[in-house]
């Protein structure tokens, strides 16, 4: 399909492809409005109009246009429903961008936080803080939060988080 082709393109954003739907949303809308106005129309000449004219000889002619405005009413209830499952498509994909971030964020902000937390504590200036007074202290620290960081990070790898 064209629409689908343009819409799920490779280089259209989500704000052309929201964008996108938004407008087929309103032009289908706009469609609906008219031809229900047409149909209503239509109705309303045979239901009233069969006693000023003469229906039985433009009856041929009304059955075609309540048979063309069916088609179109019909073709424009696919359409809605086409463009109404392109939105929930585009809607899931957006759903799933969002999760991946999401994911991406919690697992950054998890490795980050032990080491975060390891070098807060070492920074408190108490008696008996260990490390703070030895030689090379500050390298200890180091290697073991680069050592938790990496540890968490292969966790993560391993179970296919990261």
């Amino acid at each position: 399909n064209v629409v689908d082709r343009k819409l799920f393109g490779a280089n259209v954003s989500g704000r052309q492809i929201a964008g996108e739907i938004l407008r087929l949303k309103t032009n289908i809308v706009t469609f609906r409005r008219a031809m229900l106005g047409h149909r209503t129309i239509i109705d309303r000449l045979v239901q009233y109009g069969g006693h000023d004219l003469n229906l039985p000889a433009y009856q041929r002619y009304v059955n075609e246009l309540r048979e063309f405005n069916s088609e179109i009413w019909n073709l424009l209830e696919s359409q809605k429903e086409s463009i109404y499952a392109l939105d929930e498509t585009n809607e899931s994909l957006l759903n799933l961008r969002t999760n991946e971030v999401m994911r991406t964020l919690t697992v950054i902000s998890v490795i980050t936080l032990p080491p975060t937390l390891i070098t807060t504590l070492f920074t408190i200036r108490a008696s008996g803080t260990p490390f703070v007074d030895l030689y090379g202290g500050f390298w200890i620290i180091l290697v073991v939060t680069l050592l938790v960081a990496a540890v968490l990070a292969y966790v993560f790898r391993r179970k296919g988080w990261l």
